[in-house]
């Protein structure tokens, strides 16, 4: 056999070789769409992300995230914002407490009573890409109950203030959706900007928040504690350093105080939180509320209620957007002077409607100021 023969041979091989290549679509894969660029995803080997959590952790993801279990109200409120509804395929019955705002949640997706009491079982059954949790939640035994499933688990506390821009910026990159996370990030960050650019050089003053338990305290290490100073506020607890205190007293959001210490203080503002959700409170209820308040013993002479500086809020109305929506209104009231131009309740709407996509329901504050009609 020739030299020239065996060319021929050579070739007409190959080209049988490549026909059969390009007929072959291979198993049950659909034929890729031509005016789709080829990505990594689309590779034998699917993509991955790997991203370090707020503990520390290395947490490697296969991408594209699609499905997501979220425990706390907080993180739930982000993936919606940055990835949409459909994105939740479960959270946790305490989040889920506020019903109706969850529209196209289906609520057989619980995945446990809340963060400190999974439903490892249900977490399993809802097949996520990726469970988020934070991190006063019980992360590491879920991290533990996930592996021999290989489901990721990420710590991610959407409560705390400072980590609102880091939060955000990795919910965009595990959900694909960095123009929108950015977004988010920009409204947060404009306001917060704002506020602390008007604040630079201005003396501050003493607020005393209380949670909806009378006597029961936000202190430092708080989410609450942050908005209050983040507001051109002290917080006249300021000085309770948690660690060193009696466990039975409460929580670092809610601790037990002195009522004495309320008046020996003399806040210059005071805020009460009342229960509340997305349906607001009654402004009735919140009136009653507020004259409770004023009936206590001394408080009649504290500067706050000589100066109608007291306000009544839902706890709902005051977190969103890692409590941005608290510092808005907290600076407006401390500060009205600086902020003629700042409208609380336009930023809250504009959180309500555009991020969250629900429509918005006034109300959620109250203040000695305001009537009953």
């Amino acid at each position: 056999m020739n030299q020239t023969f065996r060319l021929l041979v050579f070739v007409i091989c190959m080209l049988a070789i490549i026909a059969a290549g390009c007929g072959q679509t291979g198993g049950d894969s659909a034929p890729r769409n031509a005016d789709v660029p080829l990505t990594e995803t689309e590779t034998d080997s699917p993509e991955t992300l790997t991203i370090v959590d707020e503990m520390g952790r290395e947490v490697e993801i296969a991408l594209p995230v699609k499905r997501v279990a979220v425990f706390n109200t907080y993180n739930v409120e982000f993936v919606r914002a940055v990835g949409g509804i459909a994105s939740i395929v479960g959270m946790d019955a305490g989040a889920y407490g506020y019903k109706e705002y969850w529209p196209g949640f289906d609520d057989k997706n619980l995945i446990g009573k809340g963060q400190s009491e999974p439903n490892y079982e249900m977490l399993v059954q809802v097949k996520p890409d990726v469970v988020i949790i934070p991190r006063n939640g019980l992360w590491e035994e879920t991290i533990e109950k996930m592996k021999p499933f290989d489901i990721p688990v990420v710590v991610m506390t959407g409560w705390d203030v400072s980590k609102h821009v880091e939060n955000i910026t990795m919910l965009g990159l595990l959900l694909d959706q960095k123009e929108r996370a950015q977004e988010l990030n920009d409204f947060y960050l404009n306001y917060m900007n704002l506020i602390q650019s008007r604040l630079e050089g201005v003396p501050r003053k003493y607020v005393y928040v209380e949670n909806k338990a009378d006597y029961m305290s936000p202190v430092p290490g708080s989410g609450h504690h942050d908005v209050i100073e983040n507001a051109g506020g002290i917080n006249i607890f300021e000085d309770i350093v948690y660690a060193e205190q009696p466990t039975s007293k409460g929580t670092v959001h809610s601790f037990e105080i002195d009522p004495e210490r309320i008046l020996s203080k003399n806040p210059d503002m005071i805020v009460k939180f009342v229960s509340g959700s997305y349906i607001p409170p009654e402004p009735e209820e919140m009136q009653n509320q507020l004259d409770e308040l004023l009936k206590r013993p001394g408080w009649e002479q504290l500067t706050a209620v000589q100066n109608q500086n007291v306000h009544i809020s839902s706890e709902f109305a005051t977190g969103g957007s890692s409590k941005l929506i608290g510092t808005v209104y907290y600076a407006k009231w401390l500060h009205p002077e600086l902020f003629p131009d700042l409208d609380p309740e336009a930023v809250y709407r504009e959180w309500i409607e555009h991020f969250q996509q629900v429509p918005f329901k006034p109300g959620g504050y109250y203040s000695m100021t305001d009537v009953v009609e």
